[in-house]
């Protein structure tokens, strides 16, 4: 018998809540209750629970040090020496991060976590620029960073106010916004997904090589603990032979993204659903784990209606 029960990503079905008569909680330890048999629990007086802050400024800490790391081109030389070679002058010139300058186009909800990050964890960070074409959210972003704001990127260019741009805008501008930052000799660190094509995808690299500019896709979930354990049992023959694996993920709809007007809402911004959303997350191990996609077989529904 027991009290209580916690889960993360186990499913706990009515079965399982009756097979604990002095349960009195189930709580899920992430974002969601999509697991958890909600109808059983309310009709026996059980509370439910979650964690709706659950990750959020692990992901924004994980930017943070995506930055760092490709200020230090850590990744490249990591290839190179992987690769057998070690030749300094290989590489893009490296330069101090210390006095580089980086902006913010792209005032929203996730950029709030980003800015937070930085405050909290390294304050050295200068946000110099501050842009949205919603003037009081650049404003109150300059206002805490003692940056300028900016009401379109085009000025926030022509002043010449940073040297390194988190992009941070729904997906469709993500193409278009990276071409033009890169054009004008920045650094580029874009959110995920790269773009809502694979057309626009390679032209955002083919520009981002051609540049001699540092490009960084913002995708944390490689860096995860037990994302990079698992990669590392498979190498080693632990976990042996890999005929299939399947990832899920499942979160409620989030205030802060998904409510009525946002962006998330409309395929024309978002190009797609979860699967363009938050697909990246989930993806990426996969490829980690078992290699590069040679074919997709693809269906699709809609849980999520207004989305």
């Amino acid at each position: 018998p027991c009290d209580a029960i916690l889960t993360c990503w186990a499913k706990v079905p009515a079965a399982v809540i009756a097979a604990a008569p002095r349960c009195r909680i189930v709580s899920r330890l992430g974002i969601g209750l999509d697991n958890i048999d909600v109808d059983y629990c309310t009709a026996h007086g059980i509370v439910v629970t979650n964690v709706p802050d659950y990750c959020l400024i692990e992901v924004a800490e994980h930017t943070l040090a995506l930055l760092l790391a490709l200020g230090r081109k850590v990744a490249f030389y990591h290839g190179e020496t992987k690769s057998g070679r070690y030749d300094l002058a290989a590489g893009p010139k490296l330069r101090r991060i210390e006095g580089q300058t980086l902006g913010l186009v792209g005032c929203g909800a996730i950029a709030r976590y980003h800015l937070d990050a930085i405050k909290g964890h390294v304050p050295r960070v200068r946000v110099t620029a501050c842009v949205d074409n919603d003037a009081d959210r650049a404003g109150q972003f300059a206002t805490e960073t003692g940056g300028t704001a900016f009401a379109s990127l085009d000025a926030a260019l022509d002043a010449d106010a940073f040297d390194a741009i988190a992009i941070l805008l729904p997906h469709d501008l993500h193409e278009v916004t990276t071409l033009q930052c890169l054009a004008a000799g920045k650094h580029v660190m874009l959110e995920k997904p790269m773009a809502p094509t694979l057309e626009g995808c390679d032209r955002i690299l083919a520009a981002a090589k051609a540049s001699g500019k540092v490009f960084m896709l913002a995708e944390n979930a490689q860096y995860w603990p037990e994302i990079v354990a698992v990669r590392n049992l498979i190498a080693d023959g632990t976990l042996g032979d890999i005929i299939t694996a399947r990832s899920w993920h499942c979160s409620p709809p989030m205030a802060d993204f998904h409510h009525a007007g946002a962006w998330r809402m409309a395929v024309a911004s978002a190009g797609g659903g979860v699967a363009m959303d938050a697909g990246s997350h989930w993806l990426r191990p996969l490829r980690m784990w078992l290699g590069e996609m040679t074919e997709v077989l693809a269906v699709t529904g809609r849980p999520f209606p207004e989305m």
